[in-house]
């Protein structure tokens, strides 16, 4: 069970660096609403982040073979919703 704790984690880690350069990426956003490139640059990234969300759902399920499973799956639910709410209300009425 520890490389799995170990590999989850890691995981998380890199998520939530993403996150940090999602933030960034949306300050700009911001800070210059009409440069469609960040735009285009927060969608791309968070296509990444989907992606992230769904390798870790993919491992909790292949792997986790303890009670925790069904509260991983649950957390990893509300990243996924969380993201998707996020990038649907930052890049609304935007073409990307």
């Amino acid at each position: 069970m520890g490389n799995f704790d170990l590999l989850f984690e890691k995981m998380n880690d890199n998520y939530n660096y993403l996150q940090t350069i999602m933030g960034a990426v949306y300050e700009k956003i911001k800070e210059n609403p009409s440069d469609e490139s960040n735009y285009q640059l927060l969608d791309a990234l968070g296509n990444l982040g989907k992606r992230m969300l769904s390798t870790q759902e993919s491992l909790v399920g292949s792997y986790c073979r303890t009670d925790d499973a069904v509260s991983l799956m649950d957390r990893i639910d509300d990243k996924k919703r969380d993201l998707t709410t996020s990038l649907e209300e930052t890049t609304m009425g935007k073409r990307i």
